[in-house]
């Protein structure tokens, strides 16, 4: 889930994603920073902290669990900046899980 592709398609993907994280759990991996530059993408399609957001931030923490972000650059930027879209969105409690989540 590239961001050349069109966002319609990347909605589209991410919602099943939700819909079935169990089936997408084992490539983990490969979907959580798409997934987190999605979610950072939310005032395009929307409110920047909707339901939707929060239901893709929600994913990052539970398979944060079993997916560990490289300690590079991007990485941190990219956790960074979901925290930072997350504290302002107005959702504190969201907040807090994603920054216990990026000390683990």
């Amino acid at each position: 889930m590239s961001t050349g592709s069109a966002l319609n398609v990347r909605l589209f993907l991410a919602k099943i994603i939700i819909n079935m994280p169990e089936a997408f759990e084992m490539y983990a991996r490969s979907w959580v920073r798409p997934l987190m530059r999605l979610a950072m993408e939310g005032e395009s399609y929307g409110e920047p902290m909707s339901y939707f957001v929060q239901d893709l931030c929600v994913l990052i923490v539970v398979w944060g669990n079993s997916v560990k972000l490289a300690d590079s650059y991007e990485d941190r930027v990219l956790l960074l900046s979901l925290l930072v879209c997350s504290r302002y969105g107005g959702f504190s409690d969201l907040f807090r899980v994603l920054l216990v989540y990026s000390c683990d």
